[in-house]
């Protein structure tokens, strides 16, 4: 890597963390929505370009770690444990999912995941008692909000 590269990521980075200082609310969920987007598409491209497989599971993976967050920020667990037990609860869950997976290959495997979508689709939305079913988690409210 190059200085001018070097340079260019320092400049990103301390913009992405200075910015969100000076914008309103709706700028920051912008952003936020731009940066979950962002990993979505990361994942994607990970299986589908570089591994070459199709996998249909991305919206449920990300289904999985958004409410485990909400739910664990609820219970009072601070957001960085949340946002880590989240991560790692959607990782043990693929590695669940790709063990069986691993027997099958491209549109199976696209198969096997667009039924594990499906599970946790269903899962998300009738399950009212852990989710809020179809009204979803209502009683969030965020610090940063709060405090403006």
């Amino acid at each position: 890597m190059n200085r001018l590269a070097a340079a260019a990521i320092v400049v990103a980075t301390a913009f992405a963390i200075v910015v969100p200082f000076f914008l309103k609310p709706f700028g920051i969920y912008l952003l936020s929505l731009w940066a979950v987007l962002t990993i979505a598409a990361i994942g994607l491209n990970l299986t589908l370009g570089y591994a070459g497989q199709v996998s249909l599971a991305q919206g449920a993976f990300i289904g999985i770690g958004a409410y485990t967050t909400a739910l664990l920020t609820q219970a009072g667990v601070p957001y960085a444990l949340a946002f880590v037990a989240a991560g790692a609860l959607s990782f043990a869950i693929g590695w669940l999912l790709g063990y069986p997976a691993l027997r099958v290959q491209h549109h199976y495997l696209a198969f096997v995941t667009l039924a594990f979508t499906t599970l946790v689709f269903l899962v998300l939305r009738n399950e009212e008692w852990l989710t809020g079913g179809i009204y979803g988690i209502s009683t969030m409210t965020s610090a940063a909000y709060t405090k403006r």
